[in-house]
């Protein structure tokens, strides 16, 4: 029996998805049947091949070539590529196609066209075979990851990342109760927030310039002695994987995410971890309003006009308590009385209990 069916056989139960079977020339009419695909199987092919993209993204680092991605119209933004990226996706395209049915749409960065989301396909895989390519490029020896998702409709079920320098993993799947960290030997360890540390202890990490920033995200990065909120800030410096990773582990207490486009190999890996781990994603407006979302998987890149606090649930007191002061302080810089109910606030906040 082979490898792949013995892991079929062994996982055979819930969660099932047919897998089919196309015999190959010249085999017998009659083939073995394999079982049913199930999400523990998905899980073991999605975390050994991001395991197998990190090894050959780490072998190939110092030997690579640099290409600029035009668009549509076959002009360049800026934006580059490796030889690298295009072979690590490869590895995970071809894995795919062999391991999956067809109705499986595949959505990835590297490739021109574009593969796309099968039609009336509900289950689709999302690639980003190196998240933080420019890190690669300049050779840093961090922030640098490899990611795939799977999504059914709008809910990712099914999540990898792997960290290319340290070789760790972070994954989980919808049949697992948590999300965890595998090092680089497989140990797991499960990926959990201690909850009752201040955020006022904590790093603000932020994916920008803080001048690109609302003025309320200003002032919850300001001195916490005076209106901040946080102990201090960071500004990202590699892949949105890596820099996640460090807010799953507790290295940060919450993510700023400024208006970008936003691309389902980049968001669908990153969101369904951070569900999974009870994060919660707050939509900031210019005004200072604040919105819980419930933000849903990418089946296509769209443009995220507002700014993203992504922050565990289990701080969301601290958050609200923060946001009212600072809401009182505007209306007293105005001229209203906070105590007032006739003073109109610069932004609400709206969020799910």
């Amino acid at each position: 029996m082979t490898d792949i069916a013995i892991l079929l056989k062994s996982c055979h139960g819930t969660n099932v998805v047919p897998l089919q079977h196309t015999p190959t020339k010249g085999a017998p009419m009659s083939t073995p049947d394999y079982g049913d695909m199930n999400l523990h199987a998905i899980g073991a092919i999605m975390h050994n091949l991001v395991r197998d993209a990190i090894v050959y993204i780490r072998r190939n680092r110092t030997h690579f070539n640099v290409h600029t991605k035009p668009d549509k119209d076959g002009k360049s933004h800026g934006d580059v590529y490796t030889n690298v990226d295009a072979e690590a996706q490869l590895l995970y395209v071809n894995t795919l196609r062999n391991c999956f049915p067809s109705g499986y749409g595949i959505l990835a960065e590297e490739n021109d066209p574009r593969l796309e989301v099968l039609p009336k396909s509900p289950f689709y895989f999302s690639i980003d075979p190196i998240d933080g390519t420019k890190a690669f490029i300049r050779r840093q020896s961090h922030g640098i990851t490899s990611m795939i998702s799977l999504s059914h409709e709008d809910t990712v079920i099914a999540s990898y990342i792997g960290d290319v320098m340290t070789q760790e993993v972070y994954g989980f799947h919808a049949a697992l109760p948590r999300a965890y960290r595998y090092y680089p030997d497989n140990t797991p360890e499960e990926l959990r927030v201690v909850e009752n540390k201040s955020l006022r202890d904590q790093i603000l990490l932020l994916e920008g310039q803080p001048y690109e920033c609302s003025s309320l995200t200003r002032m919850m990065a300001a001195d916490p002695k005076s209106v901040g909120l946080f102990r201090k800030m960071e500004i990202n410096s590699g892949g949105i994987g890596f820099c996640m990773a460090r807010l799953w582990k507790g290295e940060a207490g919450a993510m700023l995410l400024t208006p970008s486009l936003e691309a389902p190999w980049d968001f669908n890996p990153v969101l369904g971890i951070s569900k999974k781990m009870g994060f919660v994603f707050i939509d900031i407006t210019a005004d200072g309003s604040a919105e819980e979302k419930n933000m849903p998987s990418l089946p296509e890149t769209v443009y995220r006009h507002h700014e993203l606090l992504i922050i565990h649930r289990s701080r969301l007191t601290e958050y609200l308590a923060w946001h009212k002061n600072i809401q009182n302080i505007q209306r007293a810089l105005l001229g209203f009385d906070p105590r007032s109910d006739n003073a109109p606030p610069p932004g609400g906040i709206t969020i799910s209990t």
